[in-house]
């Protein structure tokens, strides 16, 4: 039977509605239970044929499959007088659902929604109040932080009051009193114990009166530190970007007259020893590593007629690279036995002949 209608459903793909108005043999294609749901529901029997024939190339041909394809929650679709079936008006609102998934939603849902986006809304108010209320206790304090340190508040606005403040605290912390300040509080900071970088600071300054003319330099070197330790102690953190890098030529250097220095304490170091005119190469040769991986050393140094391969290293960044580092310097000490040199690694740049002779 459902192979037969098919067979009759294609015959009349192409037939005119005014052809098969009266011909039984399209109406016996459909079960009579849509015929007269149909008839009862669409007075022009015109209007009815082209329903039916609009359903037919749906597929839909009894009245069970239509009200599963075109109802919902017993609201059914009219046949429009524009060639297809559509929801009544007043169902439009709440059965479009996602224009996106094309999904009809129900009168339940959107009464539900309704209910979800009140309560949003009035959360969503009562947060905004209560960013309002930190704000103005907010906009308070810094009222009374400027009057407090002599600044008149008197006819600004909070616009104007938040810019003064701001530009006050910029002021503060750009001034040498506050900077100063930081480099005392530094360096009986116990924030840094067994840092060796931090301990080298505070001997290098601890009997050195930090002052307007000095604090500059001081201030760029704790900041320095801070963040080398940082990023030591932190795995996580970011590529060693700030490293300073450039370019500098020199007379000494046996196998280069151009060095692209690729750190501040290289860069110390290149001065120190172009300043005491020692003979060096930098990068001099790659040692094969004992991974099997290949390692460039720092400086190849010759002083007092003894070799030294001298290697720099101010921060390695997490665990990985401590190993990998560990790794460098096994190899390193292994080459400098069987080729008669003397290796030294330092935590800081050269800047004292001592550090490096016995």
């Amino acid at each position: 039977m459902e192979k037969s209608r098919q067979v009759k459903k294609s015959r009349l793909k192409k037939v005119s509605i005014s052809t098969i108005l009266k011909s039984e043999e399209f109406y016996s294609c459909f079960n009579k239970d849509l015929i007269d749901y149909l008839k009862s529901s669409i007075q022009d029997d015109l209007q009815v044929c082209k329903a039916l024939n609009y359903l037919m190339h749906k597929g839909v041909l009894d009245y069970k499959t239509f009200l599963e394809k075109y109802s919902i929650n017993n609201s059914v679709k009219i046949w429009s007088k524009k060639g297809y079936f559509v929801w009544e008006k007043h169902l439009v609102n709440y059965m479009k659902g996602s224009s996106l998934r094309g999904k009809k939603q129900t009168k339940d849902w959107v009464d539900k929604m309704r209910v979800w986006s009140t309560k949003y809304h009035e959360n969503r108010s009562q947060s905004h109040k209560d960013k309002l209320a930190e704000h103005n206790r907010s906009l308070e304090f810094k009222k009374t932080y400027l009057t407090n340190h002599g600044i008149d508040i008197n006819g600004k606005n909070v616009e104007e009051v938040i810019n003064l403040y701001g530009k006050h605290l910029s002021d503060v912390r750009k001034s040498a009193k506050y900077k100063i300040s930081c480099i005392k509080k530094f360096m009986v900071s116990k924030k840094y114990p067994n840092e060796l970088l931090h301990s080298d600071f505070v001997k290098k300054y601890e009997n050195v009166e930090i002052d307007e003319t000095n604090y500059v330099s001081i201030s760029s070197e704790m900041a320095s530190i801070i963040s080398t330790v940082a990023m030591a102690r932190n795995e996580n953190m970011g590529q060693t970007k700030f490293f300073k890098t450039g370019y500098i030529k020199v007379k000494h250097c046996k196998n280069k007259t151009l060095i692209r220095y690729r750190s501040s304490w290289e860069l110390s170091t290149i001065n120190f020893l172009e300043n005491n005119k020692i003979q060096y190469e930098y990068e001099p040769f790659y040692i094969r590593r004992l991974d099997g991986k290949t390692y460039l050393p720092d400086f190849l140094i010759l002083i007092n007629n003894e070799l030294i391969l001298l290697e720099i290293k101010g921060f390695i960044r997490g665990k990985s690279g401590k190993e990998n580092e560990q790794i460098k310097i096994d190899s390193a000490i292994e080459y400098c036995k069987l080729n008669n040199i003397r290796f030294i690694y330092l935590k800081k740049p050269l800047t004292n002949i001592n550090q490096i002779l016995n």
